[in-house]
């Protein structure tokens, strides 16, 4: 909730009036259409400014009343750190200590928690301490924890929330006066609410009674002014009839703005039929050249039609006025839906995923609204196609319109991916308990956009996991923390499954930024295992048994193997693998990681 709303909406009714004001200084205007189009357009602006006003008044009204009617909390700090909203609490009540926080801990996640997903523990300025499989070991109680004995500064506890129906991360820091509480909420009401249930011990018990259930009232402020707009227009409409008007124009205007209001009224659902629509064939069409140059032409026959209603209806010319007010009512919903399928100009507003070309689009706004309608949901999965441009086509992915990775598209063997397809999916998740967003992108080589599963002859592609910048520090952590990895680290290798020999794996180097493409090759023999060259740029299948790890070398073709050598960038030599760094990963059963293009090595 902004802190000015008030302010900003006693600012919007100084606006309405304004326009009331304005009404007067008009009425010299000598063309009688351009007369009613003004006076029309004032009194809307009067209204739908003094409208707006009143719904920020109101809500930042009650944002007060609600803080004012819980005396336990004096005062909250809302801040925004990437997809999550911080909010921390100064209590009025007495400080609490070491036993109030886990007798907190206990109470919230029997009465408001459902699968609790991580506590932790910390001393003040230390880093925190996983603590997750002790409490499931210890019949999800606090109090039964051994870690819990000795007395510690911090204690947090994060799961889903059946009170605010989206993850939570609650926080206590001992002997203080403070709660922290990390939630995708942005309301400071519902956040104030949920605080003093949690100290009053007023949830909903489970099984007994439902729990609270915080509603949103979306798009009421669309709705005041849809009923204002539709009840002004259509009285001046039905009037106008009745009085048998012959100002078209006039009356055109205002149909117009009474199927706005109706518009508005009804956006909810229509809202939805969009982006059902919207993921569905708006999507499919848009690989589709046909469709797109039809589309085109037909964006520009309805900008013609709507010069029409703005042109030749206020000047009265021989073309009949009323016509260009229904070519244009009617062309401007086609304009609007031509220029949304073939260019995707408004798609970032309504959906999570999007492609513009050969680019894909996250709108990580849109994807945490997903989140919190579907908090039991795991993984959003958008799937298309994009035609390709060149021998090694380039896949950009921007988040909220700044681009954050590249990914090529490598070939090797005289392939040439020109004008071909590449049909793939994006998974979008929640990792780390919920709180760090990551993309993960797979997809194959196809002649067509028709969607199919892949097969064993086409040539798929999987790209390394994402981690989203709107994750903020979160995100930028666990990306500092995947260098030098190895694969199941980096989303390329999926544990418990065999990665197929036709899917290629796309890294992208920590250093210079470069992606680069090579084979996860398993090798099956018994006993075998693999090692990189000096350059890391070559693997070797090891056959020997019993090898000392520390000593062991094979030379083969000017080219020497080492047990640890890294598998590394082909462009700046970055260990891309870092077995030297990481001797834990270096373990039987790792992928052998084959460049394309490069040639394998077996121990003879």
């Amino acid at each position: 909730m902004k802190k000015h709303s008030i302010k900003f909406g006693i600012l919007l009714i100084f606006f309405g009036i304004i326009c009331f004001f304005f009404i007067p200084f008009v009425q010299g205007i000598k063309n009688p259409y351009m007369l009613n189009f003004m006076n029309i357009i004032l009194v809307l602006s009067m209204i739908i400014f003094s409208i707006i006003g009143i719904i920020f008044i109101v809500y930042g009204a009650r944002s007060k009343r609600a803080q004012k009617n819980v005396p336990i909390i004096e005062s909250i700090e809302h801040t925004h750190i990437g997809p999550w909203h911080q909010y921390d609490i100064l209590l009025s009540i007495v400080g609490y200590g070491w036993d109030d926080m886990i007798e907190w801990a206990d109470y919230v996640a029997g009465a408001d928690l459902e699968n609790v997903t991580q506590v932790t523990v910390s001393s003040l300025g230390e880093q925190e301490t996983d603590i997750t499989k002790s409490y499931l070991e210890n019949d999800c109680k606090c109090s039964k924890m051994p870690e819990l004995n000795i007395e510690k500064g911090v204690l947090s506890i994060a799961g889903n929330s059946l009170n605010l129906k989206s993850p939570v991360k609650i926080v206590w820091i001992n002997q203080t006066r403070v709660l922290r509480i990390f939630s995708i909420i942005d309301n400071e009401i519902f956040i104030i609410k949920y605080i003093a249930d949690i100290i009053k011990r007023s949830f909903a018990k489970k099984n007994t009674s439902e729990p609270i259930k915080p509603k949103v009232k979306k798009y009421i402020g669309l709705k005041i002014i849809g009923y204002c707009i539709t009840v002004f227009t259509t009285s001046a409409l039905i009037a106008g009839i009745i009085n048998k008007s012959n100002d078209y124009f006039g009356l055109g205007v205002v149909a117009v703005a009474d199927i706005i209001g109706m518009v508005l009224i009804l956006w909810k659902k229509i809202r939805k039929i969009l982006e059902k629509f919207t993921n569905g064939f708006a999507l499919k069409i848009q690989n589709l050249n046909v469709v797109n140059i039809f589309l085109k032409i037909f964006s520009v026959i309805s900008c013609i039609s709507m010069g029409g209603l703005l042109i030749f209806g206020p000047l009265n010319l021989e073309t009949p006025t009323m016509v260009c007010v229904v070519t244009g009512i009617f062309s401007m919903p086609a304009f609007f839906f031509s220029i949304y399928t073939s260019s995707g100009f408004f798609m970032d507003k309504r959906t999570v995923v999007f492609i513009k070309g050969d680019s894909i689009h996250i709108n990580s706004d849109k994807f945490l609204e997903w989140v919190k309608k579907n908090p039991d949901e795991r993984n959003f999965v958008f799937c298309a196609a994009v035609q390709l441009k060149g021998k090694e086509p380039v896949i950009s992915l921007y988040e909220d319109k700044v681009k954050t990775k590249e990914y090529c598209l490598q070939t090797e063997d005289g392939e040439d991916f020109n004008k071909k397809y590449f049909l793939f999916s994006v998974r979008l998740s929640l990792m780390d308990n919920q709180f760090v967003p990551v993309a993960q992108i797979d997809g194959f080589i196809s002649d067509t956009p028709k969607n199919r599963p892949i097969e064993t002859d086409d040539i798929g592609y999987r790209m390394e996991g994402h981690y989203l910048a709107c994750g903020g520090t979160l995100s930028k952590q666990r990306y500092d923390a995947m260098r030098g990895q190895d694969l199941v680290a980096k989303g390329l290798k999926y544990p418990g499954y065999t990665t197929p020999a036709n899917v290629r794996l796309i890294g992208v180097c920590p250093e210079c930024g470069k992606s680069f493409a090579f084979h996860g090759y398993a090798f099956y023999m018994m006993q075998s295992d693999v090692a990189y060259s000096d350059d890391g740029l070559y693997c070797c299948e090891i056959l020997s048994h019993d090898i000392d790890k520390d000593t062991w070398t094979y030379e083969s073709d000017g080219k020497i193997f080492r047990y640890y050598n890294s598998f590394n960038c082909p462009y700046c030599g970055t260990p891309y693998i870092d077995y030297k760094k990481y001797h834990e990963n270096k373990v039987f059963g790792v992928s052998g990681c084959v460049h394309l293009g490069k040639k394998y090595y077996r121990e003879e």
